[in-house]
């Protein structure tokens, strides 16, 4: 499978930094500079646009997504982490390769899935199938 991903952050109103993973299982992600990755992470930031786009491709046929945020584990200290505490994510498919994820961070007290919410967005180039 190959093709285009397009992530559009949404909404972003936690009160931690928050970002997602993009994984590709047995092929890569290309940056804009040509560079191949697995995985990318990308985080939400006021000083970025909120879309960005990336050409894959996969041998297996599949892409991965998770948020990511980080957490203040005192003294200053700062860590980048997934699936912890509260973190967690429900996906809302606008159709068939368009899908809205609805996410909570792990510091969340409790589950707030409208901490983060993004966009992937999957253009086919060749055997793209939903994933």
């Amino acid at each position: 499978m190959k093709g285009r991903v397009k992530l559009t952050f949404l909404r972003d109103v936690a009160p931690v930094r928050q970002g997602v993973d993009i994984n590709v299982e047995e092929g890569c992600l290309l940056s804009s500079e040509g560079l191949e990755f697995e995985t990318l992470r990308t985080w939400r930031s006021d000083e970025y646009e909120d879309a960005v786009e990336y050409i894959f491709d996969s041998r297996a046929n599949g892409i991965f997504v998770w948020n990511v945020y980080l957490m203040d584990r005192g003294n200053g200290a700062m860590t980048e982490e997934k699936w912890t505490g509260n973190a967690g994510f429900w996906v809302e498919q606008r159709h068939e390769l368009s899908y809205v994820f609805h996410c909570s961070h792990g510091g969340a007290p409790v589950p707030d899935f409208e901490g983060l919410v993004f966009q992937i967005d999957l253009s086919p180039t060749e055997n793209l199938q939903s994933v």
